[in-house]
């Protein structure tokens, strides 16, 4: 398959993103749910992930012909099937006619956010931290073994296709599979149209969702917040599980408040699929779609063909996956541990040293800038929560998802390799909802709608601006950060990308291993042609043994086909958990073959002829 994308790619881009949709489209018009382009791509996400599980199950390739040639003949089949027969009525309040005059004073600030995401997504597409090597990377690795029995990843040889050790579903990685697949080339450039929909799609969710709220009026003021939040336009547009967990927790509320308003129990069913997308999108996210099992059940009626509608997408598409993690790790949730199931032993070591440097009890003297980066990042969302209480009762999913959505983040910042400023983008959800509440404006005596808009707008410009300048590096400031530091680091990635050190480092180690501490090593020198596993290989697990010799863990390592050892510099997370190894200590000691900046390598070979002619 190509690498870069030709004009016969691009060409297919739009048809491919149309023939996913498709399955899901024709269902939700035969069914007649409502929201009818959320509850499409709910049912394609869910029924795609449901199919390459089930193919993955009867040892089927997740390869073209295989997987499209079967997702479009069910997609056809799903239109033979919508054109047959009469389709319920479909209705409810929030899917009023749109009153587009009433867009007009909020249009300039959700212009200048749909310029600012659509440049994003096209000139620097997949631009997290660690899209490239978990996000996208188990999508090439999808694509380069046409299966997925090396995920969850247990032994040397997946380590050496994973570069961390996820268990999480692979719905986001399999939605690049898709694109890939269907363009016939591997392009990240590609991804550019699912991310941009995905986006869209998350602001769709939360126009639904404050017209439920707060009337037909609501929506493009909502939009507005969302538009003015640079939290939301940057992390949406990183080409993770973000924008799809702001589909889901949006959408979530949304299927519920309707629920609770009409009793159909169709919009039961649509809210599972919202939960299911939560459960699909990333591992913990699960809670979300517990949140909202627990939601349905607050409506009287028939609680339990309601809850058996909201389960099901559940059952055939999520619960399936975590019973396949459980069954060959022994853990549903792998590697997190949470102290009952098995882990990773170095990815236990290496999230001690992570919340030793960054939970909030290590570095309580940091929390005053961490509220500041929040206020800059998130402040067009201050209206959200007058907005939620001024709708009472009906706002209760809002309130339970944006608890659950906030209470996630405050569990895992102190876990995020990335840092704080990095591990904002798991509050994407949480932006989502408030934004929805938000829509109250619309209601407000003129003067202040119009102040109100003003502000909105004048924050519009800078959210277009600093959603791509918030920091990736952990420690770096973000309130200074400018186009020039951000060129800077752009330039920096394209340079070591394109770096002639990482074939060096292939040729240096021949058909060995490079043994790295850092994911992005390992992807590049993979990328370059040459073999590559991280520490958290069980290849490389001696040198987490507490009472294992230099001499020995060396030996161990050879023995393991491990030529180099590359190791980070004057990095302080990294240097916490090598504190805890007597071979790092003992290897601190001496002299690495090549020092660069940031990094130091270690010839195996060399240092096993040391230490055995040392022993004689």
């Amino acid at each position: 398959m190509r690498g870069q994308a030709d004009a016969f790619a691009w060409l297919m881009l739009g048809p491919a993103l149309a023939a996913f949709i498709l399955p899901g489209w024709q269902l939700a018009r035969r069914l007649a749910l409502p929201a009818l382009p959320l509850s499409a791509f709910l049912l394609s996400a869910a029924g795609f992930f449901a199919l390459a599980l089930l193919f993955q199950a009867a040892g089927a390739p997740l390869t073209r012909g295989p997987l499209l040639g079967a997702w479009l003949g069910l997609g056809l089949a799903c239109s033979a099937w919508a054109w047959l027969g009469e389709k319920p009525a479909r209705g409810n309040a929030a899917s009023a006619g749109i009153d587009w005059r009433a867009w007009t004073p909020w249009m300039p600030a959700i212009a200048l956010a749909l310029a600012s995401v659509t440049a994003r997504v096209a000139l620097d597409p997949l631009h997290g931290w660690d899209t490239s090597f978990r996000w996208d990377g188990l999508a090439r690795a999808m694509l380069e073994r046409g299966n997925l029995d090396f995920y969850p990843p247990r032994f040397a040889a997946d380590f050496e296709l994973c570069a961390w050790p996820d268990g999480m579903p692979p719905l986001v990685s399999l939605l690049n599979l898709w694109i890939y697949l269907a363009c016939g080339a591997s392009d990240s450039a590609l991804t550019a149209g699912r991310t941009l929909a995905e986006v869209l799609l998350a602001a769709g969710a939360v126009f639904a969702l404050a017209r439920s709220l707060h009337g037909p009026k609501a929506g493009a003021p909502a939009l507005a917040a969302l538009a003015a939040c640079p939290l939301f336009l940057w992390s949406g547009t990183m080409g993770q599980e973000t924008a799809l967990v702001a589909i889901a927790a949006a959408s979530l509320a949304y299927f519920i408040i309707e629920y609770n308003r009409a009793g159909d129990r169709r919009l039961a069913f649509c809210a599972g699929l919202a939960g299911c997308l939560a459960a699909l999108a990333r591992d913990y996210t699960v809670l979300l779609a517990v949140a909202g099992a627990g939601l349905v059940l607050r409506r009287p009626g028939d609680r339990r063909a309601a809850l058996l509608l909201y389960a099901l997408p559940l059952l055939v598409a999520a619960a399936p996956w975590y019973a396949r993690s459980w069954f060959l790790t022994g853990n549903p949730i792998f590697p997190v541990t949470l102290g009952i199931f098995p882990g990773n032993v170095v990815f236990d070591a290496t999230m001690e040293a992570v919340n030793a440097y960054w939970s909030f009890s290590a570095r309580a003297q940091a929390l005053p800038a961490l509220a500041a980066t929040l206020a800059c990042v998130a402040l067009a969302l201050a209206a959200g929560f007058p907005g939620l209480v001024s709708a009472g009762r009906r706002a209760l999913p809002v309130w339970t998802l944006l608890a659950v959505a906030t209470g996630l983040w405050a569990w895992s910042a102190g876990s995020t390799g990335g840092g704080w400023n990095y591990s904002l983008r798991v509050l994407a959800p949480a932006a989502a909802l408030l934004a929805a509440g938000a829509g109250f404006v619309h209601a407000l005596p003129k003067a202040a709608r119009l102040a109100l808009c003003l502000a909105l707008t004048a924050l519009a410009v800078d959210a277009a601006r600093r959603s791509w300048l918030l920091p990736l590096e952990p420690r770096q400031p973000p309130l200074p950060y400018t186009f020039a530091t951000w060129r800077e680091h752009d330039a920096w990635k394209r340079e070591l990308d394109a770096a002639k050190l990482w074939p060096a480092l292939r040729n240096w180690a021949g058909a060995e291993l490079v043994l790295a501490d850092s994911s992005v090593t390992h992807t590049l020198v993979r990328r370059a042609g040459g073999r590559s596993a991280c520490l958290f290989s069980p290849a490389a697990e001696t040198t987490f043994d507490r009472d294992a010799s230099l001499e020995e863990s060396v030996a161990r390592l050879r023995r393991a086909e491990a030529r180099l050892l590359v190791l980070t510099t004057d990095d302080p997370v990294s240097d916490g958990w090598r504190r805890e190894s007597l071979f790092f200590r003992t290897l601190a000691t001496r002299p690495p073959d090549l020092i660069l900046p940031g990094m130091a390598i270690y010839d195996l070979a060399r240092l096993q002829r040391a230490t055995d002619a040392s022993a004689r």
